[in-house]
């Protein structure tokens, strides 16, 4: 369901946007807008108020000094997976090849007789798949609510500049930095402050390295054309 709603947002909001040849400040705007009309419809028909869903059973998992829920272990199993599999889609698959082309080069690669509509279906499906997936975990551990993805795609941005736009193992290596900036901060720290400590460390870390841990690698374009 998620890939689903991920192809529709594609093909009736970001894709006239391409076809005018609009910028990308148009395209972070129709994000941003996208976001806030769907919270409201979902606040319209279903209210703000929480919805608890049924958690996983309360069984306690212990690796050393580190005690897990059955929920915590699902969750890191479930995220890695994704990563893993993710990672392997883009290194091995055509589909992923192309995917990669179109992000380092997307007009050159027409040339070579990729669709980059094709590709932007698949990226916007996949990467709503896995959004989902994180929603799923989400609604389990604390509640479904409208807004509750708001702080999680503001992570999500920041994590993406940390790691380096377009570098699948860096976004994940930020993704565990962020969370452990988050709790340490706890140590000191009200939890109202832990977003602030999070902003610092990024526009610290940007301005010391500003492609990010990984950044972007090689030629994209040439592993396309040679899995074509």
């Amino acid at each position: 369901a998620a890939a689903l709603f991920g192809w529709a947002v594609e093909a009736v909001v970001y894709r006239p946007i391409r076809r005018g040849t609009r910028g990308q400040l148009s395209i972070f705007l129709a994000s941003m807008g996208t976001m806030v009309l769907g919270e409201s419809i979902l606040q319209i028909a279903f209210s703000p108020t929480p919805r608890p869903l049924p958690d996983f059973p309360d069984e306690l998992y212990t690796l050393g000094p580190v005690t897990l829920t059955l929920g915590d272990a699902a969750m890191v199993a479930a995220a890695w997976a994704g990563i893993v599999l993710l990672q392997l889609f883009l290194a091995r698959t055509r589909t992923g090849r192309e995917l990669r082309a179109v992000r380092s080069n997307p007009e050159m690669t027409t040339v070579v007789g990729i669709s980059a509509e094709r590709t932007f279906v698949v990226a916007f499906a996949a990467g709503s798949a896995l959004m989902g997936v994180g929603a799923f975990f989400v609604a389990v551990r604390s509640a479904a609510t409208p807004h509750m993805g708001v702080t999680f795609v503001l992570m999500a941005f920041i994590a993406t500049f940390l790691g380096g736009v377009g570098s699948t193992g860096g976004v994940a290596l930020a993704g565990i930095g962020i969370g452990l900036v988050e709790n340490l901060a706890l140590l000191g720290l009200s939890a109202h402050y832990k977003h602030i400590v999070v902003f610092a460390a990024m526009f610290a870390f940007l301005l010391v390295r500003p492609q990010g841990f990984l950044g972007r690698g090689g030629s994209s374009l040439r592993a396309a054309r040679k899995g074509a």
